[in-house]
């Protein structure tokens, strides 16, 4: 079982774990303690970064137990055709003893439809007998606990699947301003600035100013580090995708481990 210190510095483990499946013990001198829980984390592409990013917003002592699909177009047909590909690593995952498991590839479950992604979950939960997290039931629980009701939304996904992101969130009953997404191709997304990515959130939300909240749509892009800056600039809050993540983590397996620094969901756990 491996170990990871509580640095940020962890590109080294992360190249080696993106290879194969890996349980990993987070925290100081973790390989000594029994674990928290344990989590499994299907992860949809092989990008370095949404674990690492997540890392820090999670108590230490967690067992953490990554699988990688492998997704590499980003299109609406790759995405449609990955639920098959889910069920069996849901399977993998709770025959390893996970307490938790975090199905990510908002788009997998959102394409469908908001009450097609509750019955998969529904019938998971009952199936393998411990729940089942996806990236968007996530970011739901975080619109309601936050209490936001309208949103401007920001992804880095083409217009066609943006619209079926708004009827998604539409069909769970928030009021969805806008969501779109910069140009960018989908191998490159972690590569934009992210100081370029709050000029263009700033930019979306100046053409709605009456929003309850920011929707920040997907982990591809590395942007956890403006989530604080930009709800001080627009007073509202800001939904992050892997914050959604670390924030669910937390309420499911009943931990409380705020984090200050990366928006009102993490420093007030709500």
């Amino acid at each position: 079982m491996l170990s990871v210190s509580n640095g940020r510095s962890r590109s080294t483990f992360l190249a080696g774990a993106a290879a194969a499946s890996t349980t990993v013990l987070w925290g100081q001198n973790a390989a000594a303690s029994k674990p928290l829980a344990t989590v499994g984390f299907i992860k949809p592409t092989r990008r370095i970064g949404s674990l690492e990013e997540l890392i820090p917003f999670l108590p230490p002592g967690l067992a953490m137990v990554p699988v990688y699909l492998g997704f590499t177009q980003g299109t609406t047909s790759e995405f449609a055709a990955g639920i098959s590909l889910y069920e069996k690593q849901i399977a993998f995952l709770a025959g390893k003893g996970c307490d938790l498991i975090s199905a990510e590839g908002g788009p997998v479950f959102m394409i469908p439809g908001y009450p097609r992604e509750t019955a998969i979950l529904k019938d998971w939960k009952q199936r393998y007998k411990i729940p089942v997290i996806t990236s968007s039931s996530s970011q739901i629980d975080a619109l309601h606990a936050l209490k936001v009701k309208s949103f401007v939304g920001a992804t880095y996904l083409p217009a066609d699947q943006n619209a079926l992101f708004a009827k998604y969130f539409g069909q769970a009953g928030f009021n969805v301003l806008s969501m779109n997404g910069i140009d960018v191709p989908f191998d490159k997304v972690q590569d934009v600035p992210s100081s370029q990515i709050a000029t263009y959130i700033k930019s979306e939300f100046a053409k709605h100013p009456n929003a309850d909240g920011v929707l920040m749509f997907g982990s591809g892009w590395r942007t956890v580090d403006i989530i604080d800056s930009l709800e001080h600039d627009l007073g509202v809050p800001v939904i992050h995708a892997i914050a959604a993540r670390g924030w669910d983590i937390q309420k499911v397996l009943g931990l409380h481990y705020p984090i200050k620094g990366y928006g009102k969901l993490l420093a007030d756990l709500p």
